[in-house]
């Protein structure tokens, strides 16, 4: 057991724990819904539904894993500090030490195990609403600065906004690229991917 005890062991779980919150705080809001939020997936239901608030269905296992996270990084301080405790080669502080290390290590390899099961397995995408957020987002703008100009493309973002219009829907209208390339440089494979610039649109 004295071997688990590293500074690199240590980090490695407060860095996993740390990608725990982020990657449960990111479903939490990407399930947000179903009608007045995010609402591009559904995660799986795990009990009846919200005490307070009727239909509402909590995202437990998420916030579960949150808060294991958190105790993690809890037991990662206490470590740090009971490991400063030493004077000069004796520490009598490496019993506190291990509890939480061992303590820590436990909880992550469960929480990480009922995370993968009772939730990521049984995301749904719906995809009918991410195809609605993607076509009416401007953030097809910065694919088409490159090809327009970023000038062009300001005065088209401006429009879109005022008119209420997808930039798909005023660049038509403009008639500055053919159906074709309009298409090929906005399509979701192109543009949730790095691509190469190049004078043709490929």
């Amino acid at each position: 057991s004295l071997n688990l005890i590293s500074p690199g062991n240590c980090r490695a779980l407060r860095m996993l724990a740390g990608d725990i919150i982020k990657i449960t705080n990111d479903l939490k809001l990407l399930n947000m819904g179903p009608l007045a939020g995010v609402s591009e997936i559904t995660l799986p239901e795990v009990e009846p539904g919200s005490s307070i608030m009727p239909g509402k269905v909590n995202p437990s296992v998420c916030e579960a894993a949150h808060m294991a996270a958190i105790d993690v990084i809890a037991s990662d301080s206490a470590i740090a500090m009971a490991a400063k405790a030493g004077q000069l080669e004796l520490n009598v502080m490496t019993p506190l030490i291990l509890k939480h290390l061992l303590g820590a290590l436990k909880l992550l390899t469960k929480m990480c195990s009922m995370l993968n099961v009772d939730c990521v397995k049984g995301i749904q995408v719906n995809e009918n609403t991410v195809a609605g957020h993607l076509e009416g987002s401007l953030a097809s703008a910065t694919a088409l600065a490159p090809y327009l100009g970023y000038s062009v493309v300001a005065d088209l973002v401006v429009e879109a906004l005022e008119t209420k219009k997808s930039i798909v829907y005023v660049l038509r209208r403009k008639k500055f690229m053919s159906e074709e390339d309009l298409l090929a440089l906005l399509s979701p494979e192109r543009t949730t991917k790095p691509n190469i610039l190049d004078s043709k649109i490929k």
